[in-house]
């Protein structure tokens, strides 16, 4: 059985730390995405590489892509980092960069937009962007600033976009569409969560005529 190679490179940040640690070797296996093989990761000053080493071309799409792997081979420097901070007290992170593959042919640097397939008319961004640039104006809403944070996390660490995702959308309802008068909590959600959909299918609407009558 043939083995492919996958040099990985990247980094960990901020950029002044310089941060090394021991070599250690991993393994990865997921039936679903044919993820299946042995890897070593080493990190000296602050440059991080790892080699994997599996049965699958992970360039093929049929069998898994390359980001799917960056983003698993990525968690695994992460769990290395997070550890070393937590039992130190520091606050270091990690970016996996590129990846090589003699094998394969492979020269790969990965890029760093998280909604790869959706293209956006740059007038409908830029009417949305002055749309939550007014929010922050208004001391009710200040709570808009943890909701873009976490929705940056959700692109940022992949494994974890369902949960921040879901957080950010949670602190929206709470913030504004819960009513306070209703004591009991179950219900307050309830007709939170309620009133949020109907909002999110109005804006949707109107900003779906907007963009209409940009196109035209």
């Amino acid at each position: 059985m043939r083995i492919f190679e996958y040099a990985f490179k990247g980094k960990i940040h901020p950029e002044r730390v310089k941060f090394s640690a021991p070599s250690f070797s991993f393994g990865l296996q997921h039936e679903n995405i044919l993820l299946d093989g042995q890897g070593e990761i080493s990190i000296e000053e602050s440059i991080i590489n790892i080699r994997f080493y599996s049965p699958t071309n992970h360039c093929d799409s049929e069998t898994c892509n390359l980001e799917t792997l960056k983003n698993f081979i990525e968690d695994v420097a992460r769990c290395l980092v997070d550890t070393y901070c937590y039992v130190n007290s520091y606050a270091y992170d990690v970016e996996i960069s590129s990846v090589h593959s003699t094998d394969l042919a492979l020269d790969y640097i990965f890029g760093v937009k998280g909604e790869w397939d959706i293209e956006k008319d740059h007038e409908i961004a830029n009417i949305e962007f002055d749309m939550i640039m007014a929010l922050y104006a208004k001391p009710e809403s200040q709570f808009i600033k943890d909701v873009l944070a976490d929705f940056r996390r959700a692109i940022k660490y992949p494994s974890m976009t369902a949960s921040f995702c879901f957080r950010a959308i949670e602190t929206i309802r709470r913030n504004k569409f819960e009513d306070e008068s209703i004591v009991e909590n179950d219900k307050r959600r309830k007709n939170g969560w309620t009133a949020l959909r109907n909002k999110f299918h109005l804006v949707h609407r109107k900003l779906s005529y907007l963009k209409f009558c940009i196109l035209r």
